[in-house]
């Protein structure tokens, strides 16, 4: 028997059904005034962690930029040169603390004057499946001659996601990278074999080796390669902070650099890296925050 299927038929699990303690039943859509027509929209599907605020401003806006922070997060946004609406995304980690959170915007107009409006913003709690998994000690705690491959792969993540294009890269609304069925596991709080404990911070779909994956939204290809956990792994940077990651893939079909267009063929799935099974590991990071990936697909998003 082969050590992936004994992964397979060692697992052991307890699982608590997710919860979205207070979720809003309609999306969030508001805006934050400041003098002389100039505003700043806001809008939300939900406000708990995994979930994303989208923030935009108009055209017309008589400021010249608006600061933005929000959760420990800063952005600035500025009127489009071209006449279009400029956006901005700030990602609410799965680790951030429930509770009023202030949402500060700096309106720094034409003139040279400013004003700072304050706005109150609730983060309702969520709680997340808890998993308990008994493995091989080598899916659990990798071998010492591995460890500096571990931490040079981890500074190169780190600064892969410190930089994202300016502009926005997507072509329209997000869709699902493969259309298997999908286990709801993002944020899943998971104990290795009684011990060690570790945070799922995408989610998993179904998916036989060498099925089609391709990418849920236009971008541009900032990795593509082969790493220690992630096994064969796709990272799309979609611009404005906005990242989607495709791991344990049997096949790279794109390399850095490549422009991509929504629906891409980026490559198989397989199951590279410390995976127990074919599938695919769906991910996203927005303003360096882990958030859900299945935020994405409900963003208002037109075809700009």
């Amino acid at each position: 028997m082969t050590l992936r299927l004994q992964a397979l038929a060692l697992l052991a699990l307890l699982t608590l059904a997710p919860v979205r303690a207070g979720a809003q039943a309609a999306a969030m859509s508001e805006q934050v005034k400041g003098s002389g027509g100039a505003a700043v929209g806001i809008w939300a599907a939900t406000l708990t962690p995994g979930d994303i605020l989208v923030l935009s401003l108009a055209p017309s806006s008589p400021v010249r930029e608006a600061g933005i922070s929000f959760a420990g997060k800063e952005i600035t946004l500025r009127p489009d040169e071209n006449g279009g609406p400029s956006r901005a995304f700030i990602g609410l980690d799965l680790g951030l603390e429930s509770g009023t959170q202030s949402l500060r915007v700096v309106f720094r107009y034409r003139d040279g004057s400013s004003g700072t409006v304050l706005k109150s913003l609730r983060v309702t709690r969520r709680q997340f499946r808890l998993k308990h998994i008994t493995l091989p000690d080598e899916f659990v705690e990798p071998p010492p001659e591995v460890l500096d491959r571990i931490a040079r792969e981890a500074k190169m993540l780190a600064a892969i996601y410190s930089e994202s294009g300016p502009a926005w890269l997507g072509q329209g609304r997000f869709g699902l990278p493969h259309q298997g069925p999908i286990t709801d596991n993002f944020g899943e709080r998971r104990i290795l074999n009684g011990r060690k404990q570790s945070v799922h911070t995408g989610l998993d779909i179904d998916a036989e080796m060498g099925d089609p994956i391709s990418a849920s939204n236009a971008g541009r290809v900032v990795l593509a390669d082969d790493l220690y956990y992630s096994g064969n792994t796709v990272i799309l940077d979609h611009g404005l902070g906005v990242f989607t990651v495709y791991l344990h893939m049997s096949k790279l079909l794109v390399r850095a650099g490549d422009p991509v267009s929504r629906g891409a063929a980026l490559g198989e799935a397989g199951s590279t890296g410390r995976s127990a099974g074919p599938h695919l590991h769906w991910a996203a990071k927005v303003s360096g925050s882990r958030v859900d990936p299945q935020a994405l697909l409900g963003l208002p998003l037109d075809s700009r």
